[in-house]
Order: C-alpha cells, then structure tokens, then sequence
C-alpha cells in the first residue's frame, strides 16, 4: 500500500476521537485524536506519540500541530519513534522510558492520549503496556481490557511477542497513579464516616451530594461493583465506579480534609 492509499484509508476510518481506556487516565487515538488535542491546548491532557517524528513524513500538517505541545515547558508531548513493521522490536528502553514519563504526567493531574497514525497497533502495545504496569495483569487480560474498550487496536505479533518479554518487568514497575485517583482514595478516607473500611451506599450519598453529583445513583454504584454479599465499596472499587461513572472531580469540604 502506497502512503497515499494508507492515508485514504485513516482518513476514511477515523472520526478524530480518542477512546477512553482508563476513564480520565488514558485514552488512544489515531494522528487526528493528537491534533484535537494540540488545537483545544488544554493543559490537562498529554499526547505520547508512538508513531515519532516520522509521522510528519506522511502527514507533514501534523509537524506544526505536534510541535506546539513539543515546545512547551516541560513538554507536553513525548515520541516514540517506532514503525509500526514485524522487523521493528521495541526497545524496553523505550517502554521503560514512556512509562515513566507517562506516570508523571497523570501525577501532576493530566490525562493521556497515546496515538500513532491509526490508533491501533503501536498505541495500541503502549497502552497494553501502561495497564500491565498499573493492574499488574498478564499480557492477554491486559490486552483484552484495553480491546474491550477499543476494539480496533491490534498489536502486531512481533509487537505481541514482545509485550510477553517484558510481562515481569512491566510488573515491576511503579504503579501509575492519577491526581484523580489520589483525590479519590482520600475521598474514601474522608467520607468513610463510620470508619469500617467501606463506602455504604449512605455514605456514598454524602460523597456524591458534596461533590454536586445526583444522588440516586448511589445504590446502582453498591450494587454493580460491591463484592457479591457485601453492601459496601472497598477504596478500590470506589475508585472504579467513580470514575467509569463519568463524575467530575470528588469534593471536600476543604483541602484540609485530604491528610
């Protein structure tokens, strides 16, 4: 396939939007989901680019766009100059590298978008990569989340091959943690009233009211992500249903209340 067949072909499958994969963390995207990002220049997300500067070579009106965030201080942008070909091998240098600034990113309260030119492939390892680092998951549980969310995205078997190479060292990683997530898990601490170690559905009621979001979803959260026979969220099943819920940011009465 010609470069001009290949972009007939992104341009024909993509609608510019990135897909959630950790809700407010992580998302992938192809090379359109990266401009929308550079043209709103919104300072809380971040864009790693597993396709590297070569992708300019295809798309060149993606250079200026792409640089904006490059230019920044610190960057906001971060290239991996990888080919998306089953004689390319990813360096664990680089995994090792993009993890690390990917963490410090979602740290400092920045969601990612990780895209090459089709959102499915390159992007597509990373983020299998970035869950295997946070869940601690094998390669297929991790690859099949991510898929679950987006289908399109296919490592390629050398690619595959390689994420299985690294699955202990990928484990051994530091765990990402969103700011979100911190907000959240001292949320828990704060509105777990009766000090029992879990969210009752009333307690939950208090968290969502205080942070300006409907009450009434309180139960359904309980029940879909409660442990079968219990009647309360654990912290890390607070964290989950907040966030695949869609809610905004979890609210305090003050700063104060977070330590």
């Amino acid at each position: 396939m010609t470069d001009a067949q290949l972009l007939q072909v992104l341009n024909a499958q993509d609608d510019g939007s990135a897909t959630d994969i950790l809700p407010g963390e992580l998302a992938v995207g192809s090379y359109k989901a990266a401009i929308a990002v550079c043209k709103q220049q919104s300072p809380d997300v971040a864009v790693l680019n597993c396709a590297g500067t070569k992708l300019h070579d295809l798309l060149p009106l993606t250079r200026k766009e792409f640089d904006k965030l490059r230019q920044e201080t610190p960057p906001r942008l971060m290239d991996l100059e990888w080919q998306d070909a089953e004689d390319f091998c990813i360096p664990w240098e680089d995994v090792e590298k993009a993890l690390a600034w990917m963490r410090a990113q979602v740290a400092h309260g920045k969601s990612l978008v990780v895209n090459c030119a089709q959102g499915k492939s390159r992007s597509g390892t990373m983020a299998v990569a970035y869950v295997m680092a946070k869940e601690k998951l094998p390669v297929a549980e991790a690859l099949a989340l991510v898929k679950a969310r987006r289908p399109l995205i296919e490592p390629n078997p050398t690619f595959l091959r390689a994420l299985q190479t690294f699955e202990a060292r990928l484990h051994a990683q530091p765990v990402p943690v969103s700011h979100q997530e911190t907000r959240l898990r001292a949320a828990f601490r704060v509105y777990d009233a009766d000090r029992s170690g879990g969210l009752s559905v009333k307690e939950l009621r208090v968290a969502l009211l205080k942070s300006g979001v409907g009450v009434n979803g309180a139960r359904s959260m309980v029940e879909a992500y409660a442990a079968a026979g219990t009647d309360e969220l654990t912290v890390e099943q607070f964290v989950t249903a907040w966030q695949e819920a869609g809610h905004g940011p979890v609210v305090f009465e003050s700063e104060l209340d977070l330590w």
